[in-house]
């Protein structure tokens, strides 16, 4: 994903650790549906099991039938300004609270988030992804996926990502270790949040994850390294 789109709305919370900057508007809905669409973005999806949301509540295969003009057509008919000031001033209820909670788990499992983030707001895609090279780091949040989890829960779901991912990139976790990826922030995510969701994965790899996590969970680094040596 590119960074500092130009006509973007944006605004930002309070100057203050986990101040979050919102960027939100036509061309990166426009960006976020041509990344889904991309080869290697259909092919993540449909490998990785995940549920997508498209202009016009198409299927991968329908949009992928539509020309680029006829699915621009699409993203602005369905813009609205409203859905995603709305979400925005959502997610700033309580977010220092929230935040603050996140911090002081994080903080337990020697982790600590950037003071910055940046936050598109999109209503396409997967639930949520992350931008690890960008500055300030940047999470994607697809509006479609409250159903299943609020915005500011995905938040802390990437900023958790973004946490441990030089260690990910370190221990060359690549796509085939995908899930092994999410379960040990699912676990983080967990630690500091009892009531969160946790991701299917498959019964015995998932319990030789548990079991390296309790034991090292103070040491997120040997975490990542023993739980990409697992051989299944």
């Amino acid at each position: 994903m590119e960074n500092n789109d130009e006509g973007l709305n944006a605004q930002s919370s309070e100057k203050e650790p986990g101040e979050l900057i919102f960027e939100y508007g036509v061309d990166v809905e426009e960006k976020r549906v041509k990344y889904t669409l991309s080869e290697k973005g259909v092919k993540f999806c449909r490998e990785k099991g995940y549920r997508v949301s498209l202009p016009g509540g198409l299927s991968l295969d329908e949009a992928l039938a539509l020309s680029p003009e006829d699915r621009g057509i699409l993203i602005a008919k369905e813009y609205d300004p409203f859905i995603y000031e709305s979400a925005r001033d959502q997610i700033l209820d309580g977010w220092k609270e929230k935040f603050e909670v996140l911090q002081k788990g994080l903080a337990s499992l020697g982790l600590k988030p950037d003071n910055k983030y940046e936050v598109r707001l999109t209503r396409y895609g997967t639930g949520g992804s992350y931008h690890y090279a960008s500055s300030p780091k940047m999470v994607m949040v697809n509006l479609e996926a409250k159903k299943r989890h609020a915005p500011a829960e995905i938040i802390c779901h990437e900023i958790v990502h973004l946490c441990i991912e030089s260690w990910i990139q370190k221990y060359k976790y690549g796509e085939e270790l995908h899930w092994r990826k999410e379960h040990i922030v699912d676990l983080i995510m967990r630690e500091i949040f009892p009531d969160e969701l946790m991701q299917n994965i498959d019964s015995k790899l998932g319990a030789q994850i548990d079991e390296i996590f309790e034991n090292n969970k103070t040491d997120m680094e040997e975490v990542i390294k023993q739980v990409g040596s697992i051989n299944i």
